[in-house]
């Protein structure tokens, strides 16, 4: 039969059917986000056998310029088009080394887009197909509080996130002046300010992060150096404390004395850097003002440290222990009180110290075997030690030279980098350690152990400072760089223990193991070694040298002040 209304009815379906699929395709954009602040666009990253969603250069917060700087981070305002985030963000204003090596070492840690104070942005890397209610991992880059940058290529969060099913979010900061001047007392610029950006950061991931698949309940704090104290920090901020539930802080922690200045230093540091720049203090007001109005590239300039000075005294911009980020007291930063109980893990690398010491370090050097005698190791013991310090050079050789030994310049040369690695990282985070798990939190602890045969530097430099992050992120399936297969699985066995801590708050979870990570407690003290081979498992690293400076120095300081 033949129907003049069917004879209509077919090329109108065929018309709709034809429909179907453009507005599937514009409805259901997998790289389509809405945000609180609009839609974002990301981009598909092919990783290994699969891919991910990357989402570069999100903006959290509006550019601290103008009367913005030195202010507390203003949410970025809302956008109506789609908008395109598909490649980093510039990086935030930091002192840039003139060095053009080649080498891999130096280039993964190199900044790698346009200083600029407009840096406030964050990124992620979303697991495809999009998840539900996946794990989150936001990382926080160190680098002294003065220094890095969430696109620095070791900081690429594909692996991590492919491989692990796991969202991985990284965010930039301010760093140094303008992200930590301090006028404490002043309601405008209390301090703290990259503080303050790095909270404005965890609440957008707290409200936006279900959009893309993940949990909100289940958010986990992971960074290294500065960024490891800053999650100490947050830590102990009530009004931090509320945006995350589980925290991973690799070589470094709030009570280092790298990490924190007290507010009467950090007046004096922002009055001598005034009359450096050309705006001699006289009132808040007037300060801020005249400080306004310079350009970027002098405050930075005239914000940097004499490089002859000792190596506390060249990071002059830090947290300060007081202001409205702590609400709390802020004895309470030293006594590493907490607000409400998180699982944490937490460790070292073996060799700590040595790259400082090797960038400036009397009688160090990267390019040579840096053996030294008494005179360098005096000289190097009074580089390292904060001033006015209760401390004699004599103390430090009675701890750790040994009478025997007393000839040898090789001994000399270790003992200044156990000393300094002792005293700026492994004991403060032993007292961390042993202060969270006594009040009741479950610790986990490691040591990193494993020294990369592609390392480009003497090999007394040993397991340095922060070479456990390549393994966390998956370096080692990168294309470059020449990896071994049991640094790829040093790697992927790395990227499962973070991962799993994240989603049970046990580095193992339920996995069958011949070997479990125990928990750390004061009386045991027991920790796990990470390298290349079998996990192994160890108690009371360092026991009886902590115990010099976290309880024999305190009597000493105590003994001297009061006379």
């Amino acid at each position: 039969l033949h129907s003049p209304c069917l004879t209509y009815l077919i090329p109108v379906s065929w018309f709709l059917l034809a429909l179907v699929p453009v507005c599937y395709t514009e409805c259901f954009d997998e790289m389509v986000v809405q945000t609180s602040a609009g839609r974002i666009r990301g981009k598909t990253m092919r990783v290994l056998s699969g891919k991910v969603t990357a989402y570069l250069g999100i903006p959290y917060a509006e550019p601290p310029i103008g009367q913005l700087r030195f202010a507390k981070p203003v949410p970025s305002k809302p956008w109506t088009n789609v908008r395109e985030v598909t490649k980093y963000s510039n990086t935030c204003y930091q002192n840039v080394s003139n060095s053009e090596s080649k080498a891999l070492w130096e280039k993964i840690w190199s900044p790698n887009t346009e200083l600029s104070e407009n840096c406030l942005y964050l990124n992620l890397w979303v697991p495809s197909p999009r998840p539900k209610k996946a794990a989150v991992m936001v990382w926080i880059h160190g680098g002294a509080f003065m220094s890095g940058s969430s696109s620095l290529l070791v900081y690429n969060g594909r692996f991590l996130s492919h491989t692990q099913k796991v969202i991985v979010v990284s965010m930039n900061y301010r760093l140094g002046v303008f992200g930590f001047l301090a006028l404490p007392g002043n309601s405008d610029v209390p301090g703290n300010m990259g503080l303050f950006d790095q909270r404005l950061a965890l609440q957008w991931v707290h409200d936006n992060i279900a959009a893309f698949g993940g949990n909100p309940k289940s958010v986990t704090l992971f960074g290294q150096s500065a960024g490891a104290a800053s999650i100490n920090m947050h830590l102990i901020a009530s009004q931090s404390s509320s945006l995350f539930h589980r925290v991973i802080m690799q070589s470094g922690s709030s009570n280092t004395p790298w990490a924190f200045v007290k507010s009467v230093d950090a007046k004096h540091r922002a009055a001598a850097f005034g009359k450096r720049i050309g705006c001699p203090y006289s009132s808040d007001a007037e300060f801020l003002s005249c400080l306004r109005g310079k350009s970027a590239y002098d405050v930075l300039c005239y914000s940097l440290a004499d490089p002859q000075s000792n190596l506390l005294s060249q990071v002059i911009f830090l947290p300060v222990a007081t202001g409205d980020f702590f609400t709390e007291k802020a004895e309470m930063l030293m006594q590493q009180k907490i607000v409400e109980k998180k699982q944490i893990l937490q460790g070292t690398n073996r060799d700590e110290a040595t790259y400082f010491l090797a960038m400036g370090g009397p009688g160090f050097s990267k390019d040579t075997e840096s053996v030294i005698g008494r005179k360098d190791f005096v000289k190097a013991v009074k580089w390292i030690l904060p001033e006015n310090t209760v401390l004699t050079v004599d103390d430090i050789e009675c701890e750790y030279i040994d009478e025997k030994d007393e000839d040898s310049t090789i001994n000399y040369r270790d003992a200044v980098a156990s000393m300094a690695a002792d005293s700026l990282f492994v004991c403060p985070m032993k007292q961390f350690a042993n202060k969270y798990a006594g009040q009741g939190n479950k610790v986990y602890s490691y040591l990193f152990n494993h020294l990369p045969p592609a390392g480009a530097w003497q090999k007394w430099m040993g397991v340095m400072h922060g070479y456990e992050i390549v393994f966390v992120f998956g370096m080692p399936f990168n294309k470059f760089g020449k990896w071994t297969q049991a640094e790829e699985v040093l790697s992927k066995n790395m990227m499962n223990y973070w991962s799993t801590f994240a989603r049970t708050g046990n580095p193992i979870g339920q996995e069958v193991t011949t070997v479990k990570w125990p928990v750390y407690t004061q009386l045991k003290q027991q920790y796990i070694i990470l390298n290349a081979k079998r996990l192994e498992v160890k108690k009371k690293f360092r026991k009886q040298t902590c115990n010099f400076w976290n309880q024999e120095i305190p009597k000493l300081v105590k003994r001297y002040e009061s006379t």
